[in-house]
């Protein structure tokens, strides 16, 4: 799988025991631990899936197309960085790295990804939606609601867009010193904070206080 014409070539890491996948991290990954419910990773050139996380769960034990979907997203955050390069983790907004490794694992989590707008429209029952500022900056270890607006926003964004059209974006926000936003606004002829803004009104106008809402996402910067 690549973004273009020339194949990008990433090395894919399988384990079938926990021990053996910890193992690897020590090795190869520079102190980087997993989570305890982190079944795999992708980074420059590599992808690692274990069939077990450090806490000994598992994922998919009785799907195998969601087992696959799992392996298939973090090959996505190994295409996404590999194209990219250095820093790609350190710059990318949290909302667009997990969103573009689900849209990358479509092919495997088609029915997961078509149900995206019922999940943020059930989670908008319950939260106050993430600043957008915060999706893009401080996205990880805020539960389940940022990974369900990201989804649907990559969803909104690129849609069924080719592969290509991602390379391309990568290409120029490399070019534009991590300037995302600008690039996606180049390539895709949207700009990401208007997309969020749609959701957001979409989805939660009905069910939360929007001044509550603006109040949040000022808290939130």
């Amino acid at each position: 799988m690549a973004f273009g014409d020339s194949p990008t070539y990433i090395n894919l890491y399988m384990f079938d025991n926990k021990d053996a996948y910890m193992e690897f991290f020590k090795a190869n990954c520079d102190g980087y631990v997993p989570g305890n419910d982190q079944s795999g990773t992708g980074s420059i050139n590599f992808a690692v899936f274990s069939e077990f996380c450090s806490d000994g769960s598992s994922r998919g034990v009785n799907d195998l197309a969601d087992r696959r979907g799992c392996v298939l997203h973090e090959y996505g955050h190994a295409l996404c960085s590999t194209i990219y390069g250095d820093d790609y983790f350190r710059v990318v907004p949290g909302w667009l790295n997990e969103g573009l490794a689900d849209l990358i694992a479509r092919p495997l989590f088609g029915p997961e990804f078509d149900k995206y707008p019922s999940n943020v429209a059930q989670e908008s029952k319950l939260y106050v939606p993430p600043s957008y500022d915060v999706l893009c900056g401080q996205f990880y270890g805020k539960g389940a609601m940022p990974y369900v607006l990201a989804k649907l926003m990559v969803k909104e964004i690129f849609g069924n867009s080719k592969l290509s059209q991602i390379g391309r974006v990568l290409v120029i926000a490399k070019e534009k010193h991590g300037d995302f936003d600008s690039a996606i606004a180049e390539v895709m002829k949207v700009n990401p904070r208007e997309v969020y803004d749609r959701i957001v009104r979409t989805y939660w106008s009905k069910s939360v206080n929007l001044e509550s809402h603006i109040f949040q996402m000022k808290f939130n910067r």
